[in-house]
């Protein structure tokens, strides 16, 4: 089976606990389309930039630290569901889905392997996402955040603003959705691939995005010369 998409699930859905995680990793793992699962970096990315800071360490041990990180979350997804299992690269990821399984990529040795991105706080789990999701050949990118989209600036913290459809990604850096290097990695390695930002928290959204339905969400598109 190939992987058809690639859902990266952010560590701030952490926060929400044990059952939303295993709410939405059910609803992945149901819609057999070969999705592989990409985690974020939560609260052990966040231990890493704190020692990072407070020992002025390197970009290049921070960068390795971090994706070290994004390895212990994945492990901690791929515990929580019964058929959820840890994969290495694209081609254990292939087998793992064709037996109905749910891949759950811990990143560090493909991306120490390859090493195709900067060594920079502005490369995070979102960029990494899209780099995996070219590795992989996918043809969708979900980030999986706790809001539900993108939303316009909002100077006045309004809270009644209209949830935008559609966003250039160059806009959503600019707005702190994704990481700041996200505009170029979609445009470098998955330019023709479709992304989304959902919330990871209503697994139906994800279900009915990968069913072929239009979600509540933003459709993130390739900036200008990635921009």
């Amino acid at each position: 089976m190939s992987i058809t998409c690639v859902a990266r699930i952010g560590g701030s859905l952490l926060r929400a606990g044990r059952e939303p995680l295993c709410a939405l990793l059910g609803a992945l793992a149901q819609v057999h389309t070969g999705v592989l699962v990409v985690p974020g970096g939560g609260v052990f990315d966040a231990r890493v930039r704190h020692e990072a800071a407070r020992l002025r360490l390197g970009d290049t041990a921070a960068h390795w630290m971090a994706v070290l990180a994004m390895d212990a979350y994945g492990w901690l997804l791929a515990d929580l569901l019964d058929i959820a299992q840890p994969v290495t690269d694209p081609a254990e990821a292939r087998r793992v889905a064709a037996q109905r399984r749910l891949p759950v990529l811990l990143p560090f040795s493909l991306l120490r392997a390859r090493d195709d991105l900067p060594h920079s706080w502005d490369v995070t789990s979102d960029s990494i996402a899209a780099w995996v999701a070219a590795v992989c050949g996918a043809s969708a990118l979900i980030l999986l955040k706790d809001v539900d989209g993108v939303y316009p600036a909002d100077p006045l913290r309004e809270r009644d603003l209209a949830l935008l459809d559609h966003v250039d990604a160059g806009e959503a850096a600019r707005l702190g959705v994704v990481d700041a290097y996200f505009p170029r990695a979609l445009a470098r390695f998955f330019g023709g691939g479709e992304c989304w930002v959902l919330n990871g928290l209503c697994p139906e959204r994800v279900s009915g995005l990968l069913r072929g339905e239009i979600p509540r969400g933003t459709r993130v598109r390739c900036s200008p010369a990635g921009a």
